[in-house]
């Protein structure tokens, strides 16, 4: 199955989706906004979802029989191509090339930058953007000068665009600063979003699907180490033809995981298995502990096992706090044990 008819496949299940609970709500579609990385035809997923900061309302969204409860209690569906990203047309963006923030609170809104942006600031929020990126770091959070990290760092309606990248550079990245990354569009990257401490990433669509020969390992979302995180609704997904590790991959390299929630996400890869759970045997730290997965799908739209070999690996169930529950296969809902 080629990539294109990959993501005509998710598209058709989210649709599928996304139009059970926009009948039901009474909701309309918009036109769809016109999007880099492939065409509309291509990448349209579903109707579009709540646009707030906050997760999508409760529907009765299903899937086959699948439905998943959202924290509150109630059902909300997975976000979509046409959900996430600026809400800004690009024709009404001011062109850039790379950006550093200046000050404090400072606000970049409807902008269209090519090349890297760098938040060393307090405060700074970016929203109804798109970052194509052509270095090593697309959005690069670090402290001024090597000081101390930034702190309040909210990326919202983002698009970060790896059409223009090597398959060896990463989309976002912070050597340990936090950050929160909300209703963003994230496509044609190779190597993963990089969490480190501190971040949240939530109600966005992450594809890794650019391919190379630098052997880099891929991902939608990936850690080497670190701690405190939330990764609540959203779509991954690794779709490479090779060097895809997983659509989430945590590995204890460089310091223990810990304290991470991977809560109502959909996940679909190459690779074999659709998630790393942290407790790699190999690695220096090879104990994570407090690592929550709850309520997730897993798809079967380019493995029966959603990875070659299964879903999930190197997760030490019901031990120093880890979770597994109420997680599903996305297209039966059937449950995972």
């Amino acid at each position: 199955m080629s990539p294109a008819e990959r993501l005509v496949l998710v598209g058709v299940l989210m649709f599928v989706s996304g139009f059970v609970a926009a009948s039901l709500i009474g909701t309309s579609d918009p036109e769809p906004r016109q999007r880099s990385g492939a065409p509309p035809s291509t990448i349209k997923s579903a109707p579009n979802s709540p646009t707030s900061s906050s997760p999508p309302a409760p529907s009765s969204s299903t899937v086959g029989s699948a439905v998943s409860a959202s924290p509150s209690g109630g059902d909300f569906s997975f976000p979509t191509v046409e959900s996430t990203g600026s809400r800004v047309a690009y024709s009404e963006m001011e062109p850039s090339g790379s950006v550093t923030t200046s000050h404090d609170g400072q606000v970049i809104e409807g902008m269209d930058i090519k090349g890297r942006l760098t938040i060393q600031h307090d405060n700074v929020i970016v929203r109804d953007s798109r970052i194509q990126y052509t270095v090593h770091y697309g959005v690069y959070v670090i402290g001024e000068g090597g000081g101390p990290c930034p702190t309040g760092t909210l990326l919202e309606h983002v698009e970060i665009d790896g059409t223009l990248s090597t398959d060896d550079m990463i989309p976002l990245y912070s050597p340990g600063c936090e950050w929160t990354l909300d209703h963003a569009y994230v496509h044609d990257s190779g190597r993963a979003v990089r969490l480190v401490r501190n971040n949240t990433v939530t109600n966005s669509y992450i594809i890794a699907n650019h391919g190379g020969d630098s052997g880099s390992h891929r991902g939608a979302i990936g850690l080497n180490g670190g701690n405190n995180h939330v990764i609540r609704n959203n779509v991954l997904i690794c779709d490479t033809p090779k060097g895809c590790s997983a659509a989430l991959a945590m590995y204890g390299d460089f310091h223990p995981i810990e304290d991470i929630l991977v809560e109502h996400n959909l996940m679909a890869a190459t690779a074999d298995y659709c998630a790393y759970g942290g407790s790699v045997d190999s690695k220096p730290f090879p104990d994570a502990s407090n690592v929550r997965f709850i309520d997730n799908h897993f798809s079967t739209m380019l493995f029966p096992d959603c990875g070659r070999s299964g879903p999930i690996t190197a997760f030490d169930r019901n031990v120093r706090g880890n979770v597994w529950e109420g997680n599903i296969w996305h297209e039966t809902g059937q449950p995972i044990p």
